[in-house]
């Protein structure tokens, strides 16, 4: 944040304005406050930035496993331009927002925190919204707060393609354990069949763990949904993003 930066907070919560740090806390409808404030600020001059997407990462040699990178970018080449993303990958977020772009109004839905949202929240969306495709981006250990959604899922026909990132374990509580210099209590995941789990629910899905096949699927998949599918795409744990 820039020196001079003022910060005000909207909110309809009144407990909330009261407890905000913010320099301003306005209590009020959002849409309102956001309309009023469009209107009174002058439009800013010139084009806004240009946003250079980081590089595509190389295909994986052969044996070489997956990274979150390559599903992220096999995406964002593939992805309609009407589409909604639904995401919870907490360790591949900082990646997702530098890949794939918000295209269209509701194009981008985040679970910020709140565990479990992704999977019925992907369902909802798609049964309100089904002219549109939606997919969602969740990582293995997001996945299971929620895993009986996809019954959900199947039993209402909701067309949501589900990317579930496999990495075996919950890395971004294993990086939040690496500050104090030891390993986190909770055990790996690398033995739970989350494709398994959807098939018992009725939910198509399948395991992924080459780029071949990963690209087939998003070819064949990513569009034209009438049922729910799972991809559960096995990836190696990734160092910290660094566009």
């Amino acid at each position: 944040m820039n020196p001079g930066t003022r910060v005000a907070v909207i909110t309809q919560d009144p407990e909330e304005a009261h407890r905000s740090p913010a320099e301003l806390a306005v209590l009020g409808a959002a849409p309102a406050i956001c309309q009023a404030l469009a209107e009174a600020l002058d439009q800013r001059a010139g084009d806004p930035p240009a946003y250079e997407r980081p590089a595509p990462p190389a295909p994986p040699r052969p044996g070489e496993p997956l990274a979150a990178g390559h599903v992220l970018q096999a995406l964002a080449e593939r992805l309609p331009h009407d589409v909604i993303l639904l995401e919870e990958t907490p360790s591949s977020r900082p990646e997702l927002h530098a890949r794939i772009p918000a295209r269209a109004p509701l194009g981008f839905i985040s679970a910020m925190g709140m565990l479990g949202f992704a999977l019925p929240a992907a369902i909802g969306v798609r049964l309100a919204r089904p002219e549109r495709p939606v997919v969602a981006v969740v990582g293995d250990g997001s996945s299971l707060y929620q895993i009986q959604a996809l019954w959900s899922a199947a039993a209402y026909d909701a067309g949501v393609l589900f990317i579930v990132l496999r990495n075996g374990g919950y890395a971004i509580m294993d990086r939040l354990a690496e500050r104090t210099g030891e390993p986190g209590p909770w055990p790996a995941l690398d033995v739970i069949d989350i494709a398994a789990m959807a098939n018992a629910q009725g939910c198509e899905a399948r395991r992924i763990s080459t780029y071949d096949d990963l690209t087939h699927e998003l070819d064949t998949e990513l569009t034209g949904r009438t049922t729910p599918l799972l991809l559960e795409v096995v990836v190696a744990q990734d160092e910290t993003f660094d566009p």
